[in-house]
């Protein structure tokens, strides 16, 4: 049976479960780690990589402002219309995490690393993913104008309807599936012409 070369990438959504609705300026002060926690509206100013891990947590309508989370550990977390923005989430982790309909202007996820990861209808304008590491990832109907993702792994990652423009995808070396050809060639600014001698 022959596969469908332009088969949607499957991405596992977050397993979260029951969640204890909490302010969202309370993420800073818990302790340890943060699990099984709806944050709702408000802002997270000024917190440096306050838990290891969050898990099985939701954050709704929140905006983090100067926030330091490198090697953080997100699993089946939700996103939902947040502002991320300039956050510093080099090095993180993310597993099964849904981004919908957030601002991650100019984030720097340098080196981290995404699976089972989908971002839809966001703002990606200058986001730094160089160095990283997405296994079946989906961008979908985001703008990813002036993206850096210069040097990333893509494994089964999908960008649908999303605007591209002046993106970084520079990869020396790389090694890409049959699959994945059709989706990178325009990328690359390559024409296929089955013509040429």
């Amino acid at each position: 049976m022959k596969r469908d070369r332009r088969q949607k990438a499957a991405v596992a959504p977050p397993m979260c479960g029951a969640q204890t609705e909490r302010a969202a300026e309370t993420f800073a002060a818990a302790e340890g780690e943060a699990d099984g926690c709806r944050f709702m509206r408000g802002t997270i100013a000024g917190a440096k990589h306050p838990h290891p891990t969050v898990a099985n947590c939701t954050f709704d309508h929140v905006t983090f402002v100067e926030c330091d989370f490198r090697g953080i550990r997100f699993t089946d977390v939700r996103f939902d219309h947040c502002d991320l923005s300039n956050l510093r989430l080099d090095g993180a982790a993310f597993c099964r995490t849904e981004f919908a309909g957030c601002k991650l202007l100019g984030a720097s996820l340098a080196e981290a690393s995404l699976s089972h990861v989908t971002v839809s209808n966001s703002n990606c304008r200058y986001l730094h993913l160089a160095q990283g590491r997405l296994k079946m990832c989906r961008f979908e109907e985001c703008d990813l104008t002036q993206a850096v993702l210069a040097g990333c792994r893509l494994q089964g990652a999908a960008f649908d309807r999303c605007r591209l423009a002046e993106a970084d995808f520079s990869h020396r070396g790389a090694i890409v599936s049959t699959a994945q050809l059709p989706d990178l060639v325009p990328l690359l600014g390559v024409v296929a012409d089955d013509g040429y001698e």
